[in-house]
């Protein structure tokens, strides 16, 4: 069965940790102020979210092109496409969810100071 090293995944990941960190920062910068550097930070999260989620569908075309060109029945071919990667389905969800973390400071994190 072919699969994904997991090591291809370490950008996905650090740059979703990246846009956490510059989020957090932000805040802690934004309380001595009116919050525009947390407010503004949610778009550069929001960004890196969509960017991870290009790169994991890359990963997933790559993984299947490699698939369908192996010596594999079409029976297999097609089952070890289906087959979940959990890194690859948590890095998805977690990318998914800063997303739209993202998106909800972009417009309403300035409320919050």
């Amino acid at each position: 069965m072919m699969t994904v090293n997991n090591k291809t995944y370490l950008i996905s990941i650090s740059l979703l940790l990246i846009g956490i960190i510059f989020c957090t920062v932000s805040a802690v910068i934004s309380l001595n102020s009116n919050g525009n550097w947390f407010a503004r930070s949610g778009s550069i999260l929001t960004f890196i979210s969509v960017v991870v989620q290009f790169q994991l569908a890359s990963i997933k075309k790559k993984e299947a092109e490699k698939i369908m060109q192996s010596d594999l029945d079409i029976h297999e071919k097609l089952k070890t496409i289906k087959d979940d990667n959990s890194l690859h389905k948590t890095v998805f969800i977690v990318s998914g969810l800063t997303s739209l973390l993202g998106t909800l400071i972009w417009g309403y994190g300035d409320l919050l100071f």
